[in-house]
């Protein structure tokens, strides 16, 4: 009687039961694969960002020297430590102008880049490592020349390679952007050797503790030359005479800076 029964409700119910079976189906199909996608793209974002080395914490401010470098190296539970120094530059084009994230870098243990095309970077070497997805969108090939403004200063550099970087992987122009437009924004990553050193000692020449010491060159020049007869450092010498080494470049040509204050004084520079 009971094998009578269900063969007959199966027989006048079929088309509820093929469609609650089918949309149970699809269901259970849709989210095993949206699941499976998901944990496969977070699986390969992890191997990514493990065998790249992204950083954990980012430090922001202005001036850090090596002692600070060493001092945040030697904080517990710090395995490493860079400087970075970062902003953004332009590169003027006919299509339109495009915001390059410039990254000046002394080492890349940290957030190493994963080169797509080209060459390694290596610290001190010339040229510049360009972000990937913004090449493919604008054609720009290795080996091309790209010239980056700042400030007044303009910086060309050759493209040694196409590269992406874990700490890159969401970028944006500002906060009033959710998502990168390839076309407008991009990164890029050069050795710190190749920063404009005109552009620090115009800062320096700016700075209201060179001007104030503007009118003792003369005493400066006659210290400078016992002082780094003994050795001394440009730093360390000038921040004996009261001018605040943060403000000054590690590897200062104090020469170079006494030849730019007599121009200055001399009205042939400015």
């Amino acid at each position: 009687m009971l094998r009578t029964k269900l063969f007959r409700e199966q027989r006048l119910f079929a088309g509820q039961f093929i469609t609650i079976f089918l949309m149970v189906f699809i269901a259970a199909l849709a989210f095993a694969g949206v699941h499976s996608y998901m944990d496969g793209m977070e699986d390969s974002g992890y191997r990514y960002y493990e065998a790249n080395n992204l950083e954990d914490l980012w430090i922001t401010g202005e001036n850090f020297t090596k002692d600070d470098l060493a001092a945040v190296k030697a904080a517990d539970n710090v395995k490493d430590a860079e400087r970075v120094l970062a902003f953004q530059c332009t590169w003027i084009r006919p299509e339109g102008n495009v915001t390059i994230e410039t990254n000046f870098i002394e080492t890349n243990e940290i957030s190493k880049m994963h080169v797509f095309d080209g060459e390694a970077f290596a610290p001190g070497e010339a040229g510049m490592w360009l972000d990937y997805y913004l090449a493919k969108k604008l054609g720009v090939s290795v080996g091309d020349e790209i010239p980056l403004s700042y400030g007044g200063y303009t910086i060309t550099e050759k493209v040694r390679g196409l590269v992406g970087t874990p700490d890159h992987v969401y970028s944006v122009k500002d906060s009033t952007v959710i998502f990168t437009d390839h076309t407008e924004f991009g990164f890029a990553y050069l050795s710190i050797d190749e920063f404009p050193m005109e552009y620090i000692y115009d800062q320096i020449l700016e700075s209201d503790e060179f001007k104030s010491i503007l009118n003792q060159s003369g005493l400066i020049r006659a210290g400078w030359a016992l002082a780094s007869l003994t050795g001394q450092s440009a730093s360390d010498f000038l921040a004996g005479m009261g001018v605040d080494a943060a403000s000054l470049p590690e590897n200062m040509d104090l020469d170079k800076a006494l030849s730019l204050v007599d121009g200055i004084k001399e009205g042939s520079a400015s």
